[in-house]
C-alpha cells in the first residue's frame, strides 16, 4: 500500500511509464514519490525542466509490457509474484495451469526486468530477479534457456546476470538440452562454455582423453578407417 512508504510529500501525484516494444506501446500510471524513492533516473528525470519533468512521461524503449507490470508490482510491494513457483507451493487445487509458452514468457520478461532495472539503477531488483531465477533452477530444475538471446544482446560481457547464466548451464545443463534447443544458444555462449570446459579439465589431455573416452565411447584411431567393402 501507499502507507508503506514514509516520507510522501504527495502521494496522489501520478506519473506515466510508456512500454516501448516494437510497435507495441503500453502506458502505465504509477505514484510518482514511489518511482522516485526508487529510481535515481525517474527522480531525476520527473524532477527536471526536461520533457520527462514536463509531461511527468518515461519512456521505456524496448522493453516489454510483462516487464513493466513487474516492475511496478515491485515498487509498490517489494515482492515479485511468479505463477510457477506460486504453482510449486500449492495443492493441485490452487494450481493456475500454464503452457510451456506461458512459462518462457514468464521467464523473458523477468530477464528482461533484469536489464531494466539495471538501467534504473535498481540493485535490489536486480538482485531479487537473480534470487527468484535460482529458486526456479533448484525447486523447478528448470534453467530458462529462452533467456540467453536476450541476454546476451542486451547486457555486456561482465553482466551479473549473463555470468549467472553462463555459470550454471556450464554446471547444471543436462547434455541432452544443447541440440535439444540449439537455435537458443547465442554463438559467444557456446565458444565460453567450450573454454570453459576445457578448462575444468586442466588442459590436461591424458585426462580429457580419459572422460571422453568412457561418455562418447571413444576407441582406437581405427574405429575411423573407411570401410573397404
Amino acid at each position: 500500500s501507499i502507507e508503506t512508504l514514509t516520507g510522501l510529500r504527495n502521494p496522489t501525484e501520478m506519473v506515466i511509464l510508456i512500454a516501448i516494444k516494437g510497435n507495441d506501446v503500453k502506458e502505465f500510471m504509477v505514484h510518482k514519490e514511489f518511482a522516485c524513492h526508487y529510481s535515481p533516473p525517474l527522480n531525476a528525470a520527473f524532477n527536471s525542466a526536461f520533457i520527462e519533468g514536463q509531461t511527468q512521461t518515461y519512456r521505456l524503449e524496448n522493453t516489454s509490457e510483462g516487464a513493466v507490470r513487474l516492475l511496478i508490482q515491485w515498487l509498490y510491494t517489494q515482492k515479485l509474484d511468479i505463477v510457477q513457483l506460486w504453482n510449486s507451493h500449492c495443492g493441485s487445487d490452487d494450481v493456475t495451469e500454464q503452457s510451456d509458452h506461458e512459462v518462457d514468457n514468464e521467464n523473458l520478461c523477468l530477464a528482461q526486468l533484469w536489464v531494466l532495472a539495471d538501467q534504473l539503477l535498481i540493485p535490489k531488483l536486480q538482485n531479487l530477479v537473480l534470487k527468484l531465477f535460482e529458486e526456479i533452477r533448484i525447486r523447478l530444475e528448470k534453467i530458462p534457456i529462452n533467456c540467453f538471446p536476450f541476454v546476451y544482446e542486451n547486457t555486456s560481457k561482465e553482466s551479473r546476470i549473463r555470468l549467472y547464466f553462463f555459470y550454471r548451464c556450464a554446471c547444471y545443463l543436462p547434455s541432452g538440452d544443447y541440440s535439444k534447443c540449439a537455435d537458443l544458444f547465442p554463438k559467444e555462449m557456446l565458444l565460453e562454455l567450450v573454454i570453459a570446459h576445457a578448462k575444468a579439465d586442466n588442459d590436461d589431455p591424458e585426462y580429457r582423453v580419459s572422460i571422453l573416452k568412457d561418455a562418447l565411447d571413444v576407441g582406437d584411431w581405427s574405429q575411423y578407417e573407411v570401410s573397404k567393402e
